[in-house]
């Protein structure tokens, strides 16, 4: 029989991680770092953004760290050479 579960208690935020493995995403990755945090905000919840980026030759990692200067919830990760998706999602996790 399945376990039932009650409503989430209000008292305890949730406590969420998202993270972002990122190579050559210049175009991209402010965008959808800034449509993050608009829907963690709303959903009023304790979190983080982790934007990984995997060795990009593009400006990927300097727009990375341009954000999370701009938010105090988000970190820039940089891997000094691609090192390959498998690499980004470790150190996301």
């Amino acid at each position: 029989m399945a376990e039932k579960h009650g409503p989430a208690d209000p008292t305890h935020p949730i406590s969420i991680t998202v993270f972002f493995p990122c190579y050559n995403e210049q175009g991209n990755v402010r965008r959808v770092v800034e449509q993050a945090i608009n829907v963690l905000e709303k959903l009023r919840a304790d979190y983080e953004i982790l934007v990984v980026d995997d060795g990009s030759s593009d400006a990927t990692g300097q727009i990375a760290d341009e954000v999370a200067a701009g938010h105090g919830r988000v970190r820039a990760i940089h891997h000094p050479h691609n090192l390959g998706y498998g690499a980004a999602l470790q150190s996301g996790f």
